[in-house]
């Protein structure tokens, strides 16, 4: 049952993820400010230079897409493609993944970042990294407990 609820958790965050990266690829302004370091944002984004971006952008929702078929891989009644094996390893893969970026580089991102005047530290520190540290447990416990 915990199981089950962990899958569709991390299902709907990782979809969701991964629609907020289209919606950037394809011409939203909505929360992309904040959702890179200034330094980034100033290099990459700014002066209507955005469209170098683009790619890493769209590399990332389809890594999210990805990753999602991978929690879903999870459920008894889903024929995955992937061999219980592989499964396993791409899921630990996945904890480990969002624990280290949870924690961070102890510089720009992460909970234990120096940068704690710039929106993209405040949202990294309240809504980011926590959200990797969800997303890294509720793997733990899919991978654990199935």
């Amino acid at each position: 049952m915990i199981t089950s609820l962990a899958i569709v958790l991390l299902t709907i965050l990782f979809v969701a993820i991964g629609v907020l990266h289209f919606y950037w690829v394809f011409g939203g302004k909505w929360g992309y400010k904040a959702a890179v370091p200034e330094v980034m944002y100033q290099q990459y984004l700014a002066h209507g230079s955005g469209n170098r971006m683009t790619l890493p952008t769209a590399i990332v929702g389809v890594v999210m897409f990805g990753l999602a078929y991978v929690a879903l891989s999870h459920l008894p009644s889903v024929n995955s493609i992937l061999s219980d094996k592989w499964l396993t390893y791409i899921s630990w893969g996945i904890v480990v993944v969002f624990s280290i970026r949870a924690i961070g580089d102890f510089k720009m991102v992460g909970l234990f970042q120096e940068k704690t005047d710039y929106i993209f530290s405040v949202n990294d520190r309240k809504y980011y990294s926590p959200l990797c540290l969800v997303l890294a447990g509720l793997m733990l416990i899919v991978v654990v407990f199935t």
